[in-house]
């Protein structure tokens, strides 16, 4: 037997838990808040490496959602107001 089945053999013998679909729910539905916990935790360049990962995400995410618009953040400078220094761009891909 090969050392990496030892899990599988011992599911197949006793079976899971009898809540492990609940905890597995409980724990799916908490990784949000981990993630931005640990966002927010992160600095340096761990903190871009990771923002730019998660950034890729929702850009991925979002554009499952909607088949012909794409939402995508980009940077703009204004010289007037600092503050607002990002915009929401709407992309509309061939189709």
């Amino acid at each position: 037997m090969p050392q990496n089945e030892h899990i599988e053999l011992h599911r197949r013998r006793h079976g899971r838990r009898l809540d492990q679909e609940e905890r597995d729910r409980k724990r799916e539905a908490r990784e949000p808040r981990r993630r931005a916990q640990r966002a927010k935790k992160l600095r340096g360049l761990k903190a871009k490496i990771y923002n730019k990962q998660r950034f890729s995400e929702k850009v991925r995410r979002l554009s499952c959602h909607g088949s012909s618009v794409l939402i995508v953040l980009t940077t703009v400078n204004f010289p007037v107001n600092r503050y607002f220094d990002w915009i929401f761009c709407l992309v509309f891909p061939d189709v």
